[in-house]
């Protein structure tokens, strides 16, 4: 995945590399408890309950209990039906059902790529960095002058007090020929659709040494707050491209 990030440094000097580098993938830590056992059995058994009781499985569970008990021509050829269309997942999950602690861990092992050793109870010691956002980065990239200016130029870098952190009016134009013409796009406001693709609001942002993006349910919050607070005119923001 490629996204855009905003680096927002008091210092235009220094280093994007070391701001940086505590969010590296590949950064050695020191190992530590990234789960035990009794966690990720729960994860797979808790999956396992999920499609047991929601979707097509669940159909037919029912269906079959209904074929069953009222075994009417109509259920048993609603039964018949729904086990020719999931034939597949129905034999999975009857397996899966039937499953105990063993073979959950091992079904778990099948997923689990972390970087780490696995412990003789079951927990696993990870060493990879918790705090990982990027693997590789560049600046500008295919965000190349994506910062629109107030005296209506655009840039890679910039002082913070220059940047229109606004909506732009052509993109703004262009998202609202995409609004009117998508009924999909519809759930939502036609201003608050334009507004925000016409804005720069980027994927992540690194401010103050600390990373916040938009898996954070704040973040949307937290970004307004930061583009309307004076304090950083002076500040310098990068644009950069990042991938994870």
């Amino acid at each position: 995945m490629d996204y855009l990030l905003l680096v927002i440094q008091k210092d235009s000097k220094a280093s994007l590399d070391k701001l940086l580098a505590p969010y590296y993938k590949h950064k050695e830590v020191a190992p530590y408890l990234a789960t035990t056992k009794s966690e990720l059995l729960a994860q797979i058994k808790e999956d396992i309950e999920d499609k047991k009781n929601n979707g097509p499985y669940a159909d037919y569970l029912k269906a079959k209990e209904l074929a069953e008990t009222m075994p009417t021509k109509e259920n048993k050829k609603n039964l018949k039906l729904i086990q020719k269309e999931n034939k597949k997942l129905i034999a999975e999950m009857d397996e899966k059902v039937t499953w105990d602690d063993d073979r959950c861990f091992q079904e778990a092992l099948k997923t689990f790529h972390y970087p780490g050793e696995w412990q003789e109870n079951g927990d696993f010691m990870s060493t990879h960095n918790p705090e990982s956002h990027w693997d590789y980065h560049r600046t500008g990239g295919m965000f190349e002058n994506i910062i629109p200016l107030k005296n209506g130029l655009r840039a890679t870098t910039a002082r913070m007090g220059d940047i229109d952190f606004g909506p732009q009016p052509e993109q703004y134009m262009e998202a609202a020929l995409e609004w009117e013409n998508n009924k999909a796009l519809q759930t939502v406001s036609r201003e608050s659709y334009c507004t925000f693709n016409s804005s720069l609001i980027p994927f992540a942002v690194l401010v103050d040494n600390i990373w916040f993006d938009r898996n954070d349910p704040t973040f949307f919050q937290k970004y307004n707050v930061l583009t309307h607070d004076h304090s950083y005119d002076d500040h310098t923001v990068t644009a950069l491209e990042c991938h994870i």
